[in-house]
């Protein structure tokens, strides 16, 4: 976690724009940690496929410090994804105050490889990921033309 802290620390000294963290399975429970102790103070977290638990062992354990969060989360997770049971998944969100933001990537696993053939259409599930988040950080950060955004 120390270095997601630098990470936080130096973008906000580079930067008057807001700061988001998150990423990946464990880089995205990193991130969810960092918050809950209060480590680095961001604008939001975004959590790419979380592992709410191990592959095929639904619980609850690792969401356990989500509650002390009190930035807006948002949620990308796959429908087919075994480290998070999408009932358990959303059962777990929707306890928490303020809600997350939870978004099915559908037909998609933990690394977002899809059923092709139930999701012909575009977008990818990659370009799906990005809209939605850059919807979720613009409703928190509307736009700055000063910041040239």
């Amino acid at each position: 976690m120390t270095t997601l802290v630098a990470a936080v620390t130096e973008a906000k000294r580079r930067s008057e724009l807001p700061v988001f963290a998150g990423g990946h399975s464990f880089g995205g429970r990193m991130a969810s940690h960092m918050a809950a102790e209060k480590a680095a103070e961001v604008q939001g977290l975004v959590f790419c496929s979380f592992p709410l638990h191990p592959s095929k062992k639904p619980s609850t354990l690792r969401a356990a410090h989500l509650p002390d969060i009190k930035v807006p989360m948002l949620f990308l997770s796959g429908t087919r994804d075994t480290l998070a049971d999408p009932d358990l998944l959303q059962s777990t969100l929707n306890a928490l105050n303020p809600k997350p933001h939870l978004h099915w990537l559908q037909t998609a696993d933990h690394s977002y490889k899809i059923l092709k053939r139930t999701r012909q259409e575009p977008p990818t599930v990659f370009q799906e990921m990005a809209t939605v988040t850059r919807h979720f950080m613009d409703h928190l950060t509307p736009l700055n033309t000063e910041h040239g955004v």
